[in-house]
């Protein structure tokens, strides 16, 4: 019989949890889920957030530690992690093997970097790549030549369970089936 486990900190995100499976959601316009395999390690190894009315979707509460990371990277230190403490890795495979789109839709400035998290791609990780100008420390009086700035990146990542993942991208205006994503 799996234990349930209510967390404090997070009252949108009810958990009924066991080492093989977890189940999410049931609340904030959520329904519930069973998550299990990458998503339940990535669940697990992160905080995340339901986002409100969007069922089967949730934003990294780690920002701060994530941020800089690009999703392959994100999922380089989740594999490195559980390597390092002498467990066994706990993602399905390796980080090399991911299959991964970045993507720039019509219209908006920020490119799409999609990572599926199962080989019918019918869950994944959708990250926002956001890119702000900063100055290559040179100080402002100085920084008059465009050449002394650089694109400095920031990626917002959301996980996506069965109920999320492809809907999302259908909403972005992109095709999923279990080979590829693409613009529809």
């Amino acid at each position: 019989m799996p234990e349930s486990d209510e967390r404090k900190e997070d009252e949108d995100v009810t958990v009924v949890n066991d080492d093989s499976f977890l189940a999410i959601g049931g609340r904030k316009g959520h329904v519930m889920e069973i998550i299990h395999g990458n998503v339940l390690q990535l669940f697990r190894s992160f905080r995340w957030k339901a986002i409100p009315r969007c069922t089967g979707r949730y934003t990294c509460r780690d920002h701060e530690q994530v941020s800089h990371l690009t999703p392959l990277q994100m999922l380089q230190h989740i594999q490195s992690a559980s390597s390092a403490d002498g467990s066994p890795a706990k993602l399905r495979f390796d980080a090399t093997e991911w299959k991964s789109w970045m993507l720039k839709l019509p219209g908006k400035t920020d490119e799409l970097w999609v990572v599926p998290l199962d080989s019918a791609n019918q869950t994944g990780i959708i990250t926002y790549v956001k890119t702000k100008e900063v100055q290559d420390h040179v100080p402002e009086r100085i920084a008059t030549d465009p050449a002394d700035t650089l694109n400095s990146k920031c990626y917002v990542h959301t996980l996506n369970t069965v109920s999320g993942f492809r809907r999302k991208l259908a909403a972005l205006g992109l095709r999923v089936n279990e080979l590829s994503i693409e613009m529809a």
